[in-house]
């Protein structure tokens, strides 16, 4: 077989893999999907998917480590293979409807599964510039389209299939991974990682999502009467996470650093688009979402071979964050949700494709940056404007809560016997809402408030603190 073939088929491995373990760990955090359950049991699995992708993040360097240990290109596709089936086996058994006990250990094992492969396939492919677009082109586009591809779908079977990974993905995965096994060579050698950068990457990564997440409960567990209070809390947990992600990218190599730096602005850029496309309804063809928002990942990325400039790429991005802050309602919907997602992806994709980490596990680390920023994900969408609670028993309009001025511009219609907790953020029902209930809720456009032209604020001094960030790092800092 011709090195180019083979290099061909490495690639396509590394798109389809890193698409599917994407694909599983922005699900778990926007997935559409519908219980019976009591409320106790509706906050155990919004715990679990929020555990279960940190969890799954922090596997993923370790795993990368260990294949750059090992050194064989054939053991990190089997590794591949194995765990991809193991996802595709667990998503076709609760395809049928399961439990919600059963679905939580579902949802800790595959995102668990989905870091692994990440790590590996990364490992696999890091290194050759054809496996690292690969890898990228799989991941970011999943981060950014995994919920307008689960929305282009009817709505009732993705609440039935609990938003799960299509099926076309995963076996076009296995393949291609097996694929990858049978025509590696064994002379082919992975990047080697020292014992310093293995630590660095481990500690940094594992810091990270336990600091995203305990910081992500903070900001959901403040009391809705407090919107001053929690627009401090927000604050307080943005400047920690980018301060965290400051001091890793001065403490490792150069390119490392960056690359942190820079996949920290892309999370922050990218959440206001992904709120909009977590609405309950969109009038716009979602499938739409998803063929521009590839092909602006591949472009940006292509651009990023020929001309490296990563700040061009943040700016870009920017453009939308900014818009935002002072046009709140603007393109939320519609073609002009379409040309945002372009933006965001084609900026997105030639920042990170300029500025690649040297270190496959460092790699790793910056490609599941944006799954694992919640803080983000939280942040971009403001303050809860109201919560509702309960179990009902008939099909009719909600009654307005007493002393709760939101609640009388809330309408709904609520099949027979379902628990509904609906938290809308912002003008969308943002994840809460739309996973646990799925479909019957109507939610009112309310006119925009401070808090819709403050979380665009947030993310663009988030942006501006990663520029000046990755402008400032040592030329020569520790290794």
């Amino acid at each position: 077989m011709s090195p180019n073939l083979r290099e061909l088929i490495n690639a396509l491995g590394a798109l389809a893999t890193g698409a599917l373990a994407g694909f599983v760990l922005a699900d778990a955090r926007g997935g559409t999907w519908g219980f019976v359950a009591s409320p106790g049991q509706i906050e155990r699995w919004q715990a679990s998917v929020a555990d279960s992708v940190a969890i799954g993040i922090a596997l993923a360097i370790p795993a990368c480590a260990l294949m750059a240990y090992k050194g064989s290109r054939r053991l990190a596709w089997i590794s591949i293979v194995a765990l991809a089936s193991i996802v595709t086996g667990l998503t076709i058994s609760r395809a049928g409807g399961a439990t919600i006990d059963f679905a939580i250990a579902v949802q800790y094992v595959r995102a668990g599964a989905a870091g692994l492969i990440l790590g590996c396939a990364t490992a696999a492919v890091w290194g050759r510039i054809s496996g690292q677009l690969a890898v990228a082109i799989g991941t970011l586009s999943a981060y950014l389209l995994a919920r307008a591809w689960i929305k282009s779908g009817d709505l009732g079977a993705a609440a039935a299939q609990f938003g799960d990974p299509p099926r076309t993905l995963m076996f076009v995965a296995i393949v291609l991974a097996v694929a990858a096994a049978v025509t590696a060579q064994s002379a082919y050698r992975l990047q080697r990682l020292d014992a310093r950068t293995i630590r660095w990457a481990v500690a940094a990564a594992i810091a990270f999502v336990v600091v995203n997440r305990l910081l992500f409960s903070w900001i959901t567990d403040q009391p809705l009467d407090s919107r001053f209070g929690t627009w401090v809390v927000i604050g307080i947990s943005i400047a920690v996470v980018l301060v965290l992600v400051d001091l890793i990218a001065r403490a490792v190599s150069r390119p490392n650093g960056q690359f942190l730096l820079v996949a920290t602005a892309v999370a922050a850029g990218a959440t206001l688009v992904l709120n909009d496309v977590r609405q309950a309804y969109l009038t716009v063809d979602t499938w739409w979402i998803v063929i521009v928002g590839i092909v602006a990942v591949a472009v940006g990325l292509r651009i990023s071979v020929l001309w490296k400039h990563p700040i061009a790429g943040l700016g870009v991005m920017a453009v939308v964050p900014l818009v935002a802050a002072i046009w709140p309602d603007f393109g939320t919907d519609g073609p002009l949700l379409v040309i945002r997602v372009a933006i965001v992806g084609l900026g997105a994709a030639h920042a990170l494709g300029s500025t690649f980490a040297a270190d496959s596990a460092f790699a790793t680390f910056g490609l599941a940056i944006p799954y694992a920023a919640t803080v983000f994900t939280v942040a971009a969408a403001g303050p809860p404007r109201y919560v509702i609670e309960g179990t009902t028993s008939y099909k009719g309009s909600y009654e307005p809560l007493i002393g709760v001025p939101a609640s009388q511009e809330v309408t709904q219609e609520l099949s027979a016997g379902i628990s509904l907790r609906l938290q809308a953020r912002g003008d969308s029902t943002s994840m809460d809402g739309e996973m646990i209930f799925g479909r019957g809720v109507s939610l009112p456009k309310h006119p925009a408030d401070l808090d819709d032209h403050l979380g665009p604020i947030a993310m663009l001094l988030a942006m501006a603190f990663c520029v000046v960030g990755v402008v400032t790092l040592p030329k020569k800092n520790a290794a």
